[in-house]
Order: structure tokens, then sequence, then C-alpha cells
């Protein structure tokens, strides 16, 4: 069995430029990485190019190793907008060539969806809860 190494690219974004990312993955393949983590700003840009970013990953030699979503729903009135919002992001994982995406409750265990062959996506119990 190999074991690739990613690497998460919010460091790249940090002083608020997302163009960044294009920086990021021509850090990480110059550096010997083996795929990335996108979230948050990284991922907007191409939320809707999944493809595209894809190819993108492919001319870098990398592969897109997870979809991380940080949503606290901890206000009732936005948990319709978060839990589409993580709709929109596995669909991006998926579509870009990643079998996961994560999510994190500030509170909770971490939510680790799994794309099958379907498309389908099922929730992984976490191994050190058995949540």
């Amino acid at each position: 069995m190999t074991i690739g190494v990613g690497y998460g690219i919010a460091a790249w974004w940090r002083d608020g430029h997302t163009e960044d990312v294009y920086r990021a993955l021509d850090e990480l393949a110059l550096a010997g990485f083996d795929g990335v983590e996108l979230f948050g700003p990284g991922l907007r840009p191409f939320i809707d190019r999944p493809v595209q970013f894809r190819r993108l990953l492919d001319l870098h030699g990398l592969t897109l190793t997870s979809v991380y979503s940080s949503f606290a729903y901890l206000d009732p009135s936005r948990r319709g907008y978060e839990d589409e919002d993580f709709r929109r992001n596995v669909a991006f994982a998926a579509e870009a060539g990643s079998k996961w995406a994560r999510t994190r409750h500030f509170s909770a265990p971490v939510a680790v969806m799994e794309r099958g062959e379907t498309g389908i996506i099922r929730r992984i119990p976490d191994e050190g809860t058995g949540l």
C-alpha cells in the first residue's frame, strides 16, 4: 500500500489573497506533496468549476485529498444555509476527484463523508467516539 502526503492550503491566503491558491499549488508540487486539502476562501473561486480545478491539480501532479467545511450549526436560523453549502462542497469534492469531504462542528467530533461509486454520500463513524 502506498500512502500519499497532502497539505492544506490555508496558509497561502492568510493575507486575504485567494488568488494565492495558484502559488500554493506550484509550491506544494515543487515540494513533493501528493495532494491538497481545500476549504473556505480557497474553495470559493472554484466551487462552480470542479472539473477545471481537477485539471489544474493534474497539471501539478496533485490530487484533491479532501474538502473541509467548518460549520458551527450553532444558529438554528443558519442551518439550512450551512446544510446546502456543505452539500455544494461535497458535490465539488466528488467532481474534482476527491473521495472525502469533511466538516467539523465546534463542539462535536469531525464528521467524514465518503463518496461511493453511486455518488451517494454516507457518514463514516468517528473511530475515537463511535459517532
